[in-house]
């Protein structure tokens, strides 16, 4: 059983270094790698097409400025720059509406970073009420810029706002 696994970990390692070096191929001659497989496998079959519809001279010159970027630079370094931000387009999640995508604070900061900013109160409360903030957290007016933040921020008038 571990060895059929170090096998098909060995032959992945293999294919993921063919499609990083035709991938390379491609590039150094301004041909955009086609990257749509699934697998390692899918992708270096249609990488594997698509350089060898190139005319001899091309293929020539593709491998002799190719391997000449690999040896400056390394193939992994190369190789996983061109292919792996083509391979992950469709794989990456739009963007949770958290606080991770709004617009941050420059002068305000907790613990792990900077604060987000809501533009009105109304947002900043809607966020308290969908993440269900309850205790101390509540939205209040950013002393810095103009925008709101939610927190635990202590109560500064007679009245606690």
């Amino acid at each position: 059983m571990k060895a059929s696994r170090k096998l098909k970990h060995r032959k992945n390692a293999k294919r993921k270094k063919s499609v990083w070096r035709l991938a390379i191929f491609l590039n150094t001659v301004f041909i955009k790698p086609d990257l749509q497989g699934k697998s390692w496998r899918a992708c270096l079959d249609v990488l594997l097409r698509q350089y060898s519809a190139l005319p001899d001279v091309v293929k020539a010159e593709a491998r002799r400025q190719g391997r000449s970027q690999i040896r400056d630079a390394g193939l992994a370094e190369l190789g996983s720059a061109i292919v792996a931000p083509s391979r992950q387009k469709g794989c990456q999640p739009a963007p949770a509406p958290g606080p991770s995508a709004r617009p941050k604070c420059g002068a305000c900061r907790s613990q792990w970073g900077p604060k987000a900013l809501f533009s009105t109160q109304q947002a900043a409360e809607e966020f308290l009420v969908r993440n269900k903030g309850t205790g101390r957290m509540r939205a209040y007016c950013c002393p810095m810029s103009f925008g709101f933040h939610v927190g635990r921020r202590p109560a500064t008038g007679p009245d606690g706002i």
